[in-house]
């Protein structure tokens, strides 16, 4: 028998352009922010050639827009904190970092999933469909009405089980007791 998670959180789906104006809006195309629970933020950010190492140090040092497709992918993964991104040596695995603050706060954590980028593409299309079912500004998709997607199973496998999700967003994922 297989056993399916309890916790029935709210889903939201947005493609990251919809987030931006125009002319910087196109930059962010093909790349997603999974909610969950109104505050379980997760990027969904095609490949990026100069990550790992997750650095800012190939971005220009004036930079206020991002001006390429790369430059947005990688601004987009260092303020995330969770990123699921392509590639095919670490598909598989989970690599935390620690992002520092605007205002000199203690660094923040960033964990990533790395998955194919066979996977990726297929996860970009469930993506694509949930925005249109799942991308109001306040959906109130529930998980469990979604589990047909690849991708809403992935996050169900690798994301929230994963040990490294911060205990704040573990209480709103479970909030009786940590883990139902």
């Amino acid at each position: 028998m297989k056993i399916k998670p309890s916790a029935n959180f709210y889903v939201r789906v947005r493609r990251r352009e919809w987030e931006e104006e125009p002319p910087a809006s196109p930059v962010y195309n093909g790349m997603f922010t999974v909610t969950l629970n109104f505050t379980v933020p997760v990027a969904f950010v095609p490949e990026i050639a100069s990550a790992p190492p997750w650095t800012d140090a190939s971005l220009p040092p004036d930079l206020v827009e991002p001006a390429t497709a790369e430059q947005a992918r990688l601004i987009e993964a260092l303020t995330a904190d969770y990123v699921v991104t392509p590639n095919g040596a670490l598909a598989g695995t989970e690599e935390p970092f620690l992002r520092p603050t605007d205002d000199g706060g203690p660094d923040l954590p960033t964990v990533v999933f790395y998955v194919t980028g066979a996977e990726f593409a297929r996860y970009a299309d469930d993506l694509d469909q949930l925005s249109e079912v799942a991308g109001d500004l306040h959906s109130f998709a529930r998980i469990a009405d979604l589990r047909e997607h690849e991708v809403i199973a992935f996050i169900e496998r690798r994301i929230v089980p994963s040990p490294m999700l911060l205990p704040i967003h573990l209480q709103t994922l479970y909030p009786s007791d940590g883990r139902s």
